[in-house]
């Protein structure tokens, strides 16, 4: 099969479907289902993250949106190889907008180091992908399933967990991020306090 010169990555589109979600939480671990999905056959898998204490509420939608996030951290790696990638799950818009930056960027890192640099473990076609510029590598159409919560109504809940008496809290809410890929911290800080 020849690469078609309208669409020369078309053949990287190797995933109808990659379904993320949604999370099971226990209060050290989360469970989230990856479904991958090609015509008519399923195939599904957990991506299970295990800590050391316990990290979640899992009754909070502070503590589900937050697992959500960290389990749509392996999907951006497929973004270059779906059709559509679908995230069930509690996400504000900044995580949503998170996400599908970090898929666009994502797409575009893999193109140009595993296609475009020699990678002894390509075969075939994929060996030898045409460079070609694009506004965008992504392929995946990204798809947020579940309804959208709003971002900034509630303060997190600080409350440590068992009397820890360290808390990190960083979700794509907390940044703004531009195109340029830089960050910065939100400047109202008042309601970490």
């Amino acid at each position: 099969m020849l690469t078609s010169s309208k669409d020369p990555l078309k053949i990287l589109s190797v995933i109808d479907r990659l379904e993320i979600g949604p999370v099971r939480l226990e209060r050290n671990r989360l469970i989230a289902p990856y479904n991958v999905i090609l015509g008519s056959r399923r195939d599904t898998t957990n991506l299970i993250y295990r800590y050391g204490e316990d990290v979640f509420a899992p009754e909070s939608l502070e503590s589900q949106n937050l697992a959500s996030v960290i389990a749509a951290q392996v999907a951006l790696n497929y973004g270059l190889f779906c059709k559509e990638i679908v995230f069930h799950g509690p996400f504000d818009k900044y995580d949503q907008q998170f996400i599908r930056e970090m898929a666009e960027k994502t797409a575009q890192e893999i193109y140009v180091v595993k296609f475009l640099k020699y990678n002894p473990f390509l075969l075939g076609e994929a060996a030898h992908l045409p460079a070609i510029k694009q506004d965008s590598y992504l392929r995946a159409k990204i798809i947020f399933k579940d309804d959208k919560i709003n971002s900034g109504v509630r303060s997190p809940n600080l409350t440590p967990l068992n009397g820890a008496v360290r808390i990190g809290v960083l979700t794509a809410r907390n940044l703004s991020i531009n195109k340029s890929l830089k960050t910065n911290w939100d400047s109202d800080s008042s309601h970490y306090a």
